[in-house]
């Protein structure tokens, strides 16, 4: 997870690469909730 964000060599990286994965997170627990 980390790996991809760290390739653009700065902390932006890494926050949009968690921002990324709190959207798919967010997107599975939606459907699992039907929404």
């Amino acid at each position: 997870v980390i790996s991809a964000g760290s390739t653009s060599g700065g902390p932006g990286g890494i926050t949009l690469t968690l921002y990324q994965d709190n959207r798919k997170l967010n997107e599975t627990k939606s459907k699992a909730d039907g929404t």
